[in-house]
């Protein structure tokens, strides 16, 4: 999901296509796009307040409610066990993101859930099949 529109940082076209995929250090898949017009090559997240992160993006959105929440610095240090320029970091750069960051770490912990959830109810009393327990298969 981009979070911004996307251009050829060089260049600034839009015509560019997806050149391969890698995994950044986190597990997380990203995409290298190559430029048709200038044939530069550059991440999804250039040029986004993403670029150069090393953290999930899920743990920093996690950080930045805490702060929200009321949570003090020293707590949030302590809790998430990170560093102070970390968080202020992270405060300069996405702090403008809150509302996006914290949708996507909901609905990371909802899918999250729902399978631990699923998990669970085959193992109740035996372990069956989805498609024979009570419920059915989840939809």
């Amino acid at each position: 999901m981009p979070l911004t529109d996307q251009q050829c940082p060089e260049c600034h076209s839009e015509h560019f296509k997806p050149h391969c995929r890698y995994s950044v250090k986190s597990g997380e898949i990203r995409t290298l796009f190559l430029c048709h017009d200038c044939g530069n090559y550059f991440s999804e997240t250039k040029n986004t307040p993403l670029a150069d992160l090393e953290t999930p993006v899920s743990r920093i959105s996690l950080v930045l409610e805490a702060l929200n929440d009321g949570m003090g610095l020293n707590a949030v240090y302590r809790t998430f066990h990170v560093g102070k320029n970390s968080v202020k970091r992270w405060v300069k750069r996405l702090g403008g993101w809150k509302e996006t960051l914290l949708l996507y770490a909901l609905c990371h912990q909802f899918i999250q859930l729902q399978v631990e959830g699923d998990e669970l109810y085959t193992k109740v009393a035996e372990n069956k099949p989805a498609h024979l327990s009570e419920a059915g298969p989840s939809s």
